[in-house]
């Protein structure tokens, strides 16, 4: 087993899965709040272990290749997020110009900047609760991929 793998509660992949269901159902954002309020919490128990791997090269070394070899790791995770988007956008229901693992990186590397920056540091770079930072950033994504319905919508003028 891999130091990060061990550390995953076994719910971790049934999140991703549900939002790769939720595919043209309720709306972007609404989906998109419900995996980061799902996620948000297994990010918190994995960073601790980030440090671990930080402090042994070598340790890290095996363990990213266990992870490669098992399909799971941040790159597993940001393929199907991604997944999520393109099957969206391929819907309509978010912009043609948005890259969707991009987008999906965006939305990952918040949420693990914020759980490693609460560990390491004890504080929170973004000042929300969980709750909040699912809210804040479904909006900004969710908003910020969607198509536009006119010429002068921008995010701006859709807060």
């Amino acid at each position: 087993m891999t130091t990060l793998r061990e550390r995953l509660p076994g719910e971790y992949q049934t999140h991703i899965d549900a939002l790769v269901a939720s595919v043209g159902t309720r709306d972007v954002e609404t989906n998109l709040r419900a995996f980061i309020t799902a996620i948000v919490p297994i990010f918190g128990i994995v960073s601790p272990a980030l440090g671990m791997l930080a402090a042994d090269p070598a340790l890290a070394a095996r363990n990213a290749e266990a992870m490669r070899a098992d399909g799971v790791g941040p790159s597993h995770l940001i393929d199907q997020v991604a997944a999520y988007f393109l099957q969206e956008q391929a819907r309509g229901r978010i912009c043609p110009s948005v890259a969707p693992r991009t987008a999906a990186s965006m939305l990952v590397a918040l949420c693990f900047y914020r759980s490693l920056m609460r560990h390491v540091f004890g504080e929170d770079p973004t000042r929300l609760t969980d709750a909040g930072l699912s809210r804040e950033l479904a909006l900004i994504l969710g908003r910020g991929v969607a198509p536009t319905h006119g010429p002068q919508e921008t995010l701006a003028s859709v807060s």
